[in-house]
């Protein structure tokens, strides 16, 4: 059912491939576009990708990617710059950054790699959940330098 689902969101981006047609268009127009073997009346793509795409068009997904971007590249530098300080130098610390920094890089994973076939990011706590991760980051203070 998912890849009719998907059919009918892609078919709602040619709508408007640059701008979108508008958050929370798919419950619209995956019924006007939707096979008619789907029998329940779905209000998600159950891909957050597909639905990110069709409701905000290439601007909305451009701008999304980088924003994501950007925060798994500070994440990944601080991960770098704390196996280099805690592991490489072996000095003992007495702090759980590198830990922390590992989960919080694990569940944006999980999260990123699952919103492939559900709409993850529309349920309040996974939102909740990637935000803390995120924000996490900044207030180590892992900047791009």
């Amino acid at each position: 059912m998912r890849p009719l689902m998907w059919k009918a969101a892609l078919r709602q981006y040619h709508l408007a491939p640059l701008t979108g047609t508008g958050s929370g268009t798919y419950l619209f127009y995956g019924r006007e576009f939707r096979s008619p073997l789907i029998q329940n009346d779905p209000m998600h793509v159950h891909n957050d990708y597909l639905e990110l795409l069709a409701e905000y068009g290439l601007i909305g997904a451009v701008l999304y990617g980088a924003f994501l971007g950007v925060h798994l590249f500070s994440g990944l530098a601080g991960l770098r710059k704390m196996v280099r300080e805690q592991i490489r130098l072996g000095t003992p610390r007495l702090s759980h950054d590198l830990a922390l920094n590992i989960g919080a890089l694990a569940a944006i994973a999980a999260l990123l790699l699952h919103s492939v076939v559900d709409f993850n990011m529309h349920i309040p706590a996974n939102a909740l959940l990637v935000a803390l991760c995120l924000a996490y980051w900044r207030a180590r203070g892992v900047t791009l330098k």
